[in-house]
């Protein structure tokens, strides 16, 4: 438990060791040499009674880390009118993956604050930047072999199945053991949609020649 020490002490040890430096000092005092600098400091900025227990430059309220969230009634015009033109870019992103989201935020940030845009989209910054470094994923674990096979199949079958039919003819066909949601994300990846097939209605009289006078 650190010591308390009184105003008349503090300005005594400070008048003892003038002109040293704060490791020499906290030697000499047997004091953590960042009270010292927190001392003189606290002396040059608000005068000597900032020593006095509860006055200094610590007891000046507490830190205010980075805002959680973005508190609309307190932004002024500028940034509200600011907020809803970002939005608006960025409404297509907010219910994709996490790299969906940092490759918008990688898209927009010549004209936004990559701070800002990370808030707005619920990514981490360090996590942006952890993306940024590995070189702008889109897809982990990305094996090519896997890939042209699912396209190959797809193509084949003339586009018309969905992930699930690709997985059942890649086990049938390749005999391998592949998972549907591993060919949704792959068919995702490159783009392949199965085409919807319009219903062809058959309008011709169901009997036939039997009619009947009205």
């Amino acid at each position: 438990m650190h010591k308390w020490y009184s105003k008349e002490e503090k300005i005594e040890m400070l008048k003892k060791v003038e002109g040293l430096g704060c490791i020499t000092a906290s030697k000499i005092l047997n004091v953590d040499k960042s009270s010292i600098k927190r001392w003189r400091k606290s002396i040059r900025t608000l005068g000597e009674d900032s020593l006095i227990p509860g006055k200094g430059i610590q007891s000046k309220g507490k830190r205010q880390g980075r805002p959680k969230t973005l508190d609309l009634n307190e932004m002024t015009k500028e940034e509200l009118i600011q907020y809803i033109e970002v939005m608006n870019h960025l409404k297509k992103y907010l219910e994709i993956s996490k790299k969906g989201k940092c490759q918008a935020i990688s898209q927009l940030q010549t004209k936004n604050p990559v701070n800002y845009l990370c808030k707005l989209l619920k990514v981490s910054k360090s996590g942006y930047y952890k993306w940024l470094n590995n070189g702008m994923k889109q897809f982990n674990k990305w094996i090519p072999f896997i890939a042209n096979i699912i396209k190959s199949t797809f193509y084949a079958f003339k586009e018309i199945y969905g992930y699930n039919m690709i997985c059942c003819w890649i086990k049938k066909i390749y005999k391998l053991n592949i998972q549907p949601h591993i060919v949704y994300r792959y068919m995702k990846n490159m783009g392949l949609k199965s085409k919807i097939r319009t219903k062809k209605f058959d309008y011709r009289l169901k009997s036939g020649s039997l009619r009947y006078d009205n």
